[in-house]
């Protein structure tokens, strides 16, 4: 969106949100300028990292920008773009499976059979 209002060189007071990595794992970055020290490239820049539930990251991301008036005109696309980094960061599905061990597993794993009541029965 090429506009005055989304415009981070216009604007002191900018807000970005992407997708990250922590030490244990992914997460949703926001990352915010600060308008005091904007000539200072170090101090100028803070990310917070939003690795709680859905809710209560909504919850944070709505009382930073919104609530605490730091943008309060981009609260509604923040929402919104946090809703579409988080459905795509935490995918239902994207779950490792887990490790299966015992009988079952030896033969539904590996060989195109599957096993009922101690018979493996071949499948085409």
């Amino acid at each position: 969106m090429n506009t005055f209002k989304y415009s981070g060189i216009a604007n002191n007071k900018t807000i970005g949100l992407s997708a990250g990595k922590t030490g244990k794992g992914k997460c949703i970055v926001l990352t915010k300028t600060n308008a005091k020290s904007i000539n200072k490239p170090v101090k100028a820049v803070s990310t917070i990292p939003l690795k709680f539930q859905k809710k209560r990251s909504a919850k944070v991301l709505n009382n930073l920008v919104g609530t605490l008036k730091y943008r309060a005109d981009l609260a509604s696309a923040a929402q919104a773009r946090f809703n579409r980094l988080h459905e795509a960061t935490y995918a239902r599905g994207s779950k490792p499976q887990s490790n299966r061990r015992g009988k079952v597993a030896s033969h539904s794993f590996g060989k195109r059979s599957s096993f009922k009541f101690g018979k493996t029965v071949a499948s085409a």
